[in-house]
């Protein structure tokens, strides 16, 4: 009931990183009704599951994640509108908040 990490927050799935990338992941894959409030109220949970998960390494590492991008991911049904506005207005939210791109995919392409 804690979690993983023995806290009472909620924190996302897990973090991945590479030599320029240190990523966030929130999955929402089960997730099976499509109208709109629904849709919402998972990306809106992810969002604050990631916000914690953040927040916590920033404490934990003052900061410091050696000149890695940071970037976070909501992983959702291939059936969820992509791009839509109430996504984009979440995400464009996000970042103003705590400067880190947010994403709704299932993907991450390393180059």
């Amino acid at each position: 009931k804690k979690g993983l990490l023995g806290f009472g927050e909620s924190y996302c799935d897990f973090v991945f990183f590479d030599d320029n990338d240190f990523c966030f992941v929130e999955f929402k894959l089960n997730a099976t009704i499509l109208e709109e409030r629904a849709i919402r109220k998972n990306r809106k949970k992810a969002i604050a599951q990631l916000k914690n998960t953040i927040a916590l390494f920033d404490s934990k590492l003052g900061n410091n994640y050696n000149d890695l991008k940071l970037e976070a991911y909501v992983c959702t049904p291939e059936t969820y509108p992509r791009g839509d506005k109430g996504w984009t207005d979440l995400a464009i939210a996000f970042y103003d908040e705590i400067q880190v791109p947010l994403f709704e995919k299932n993907e991450k392409i390393c180059i």
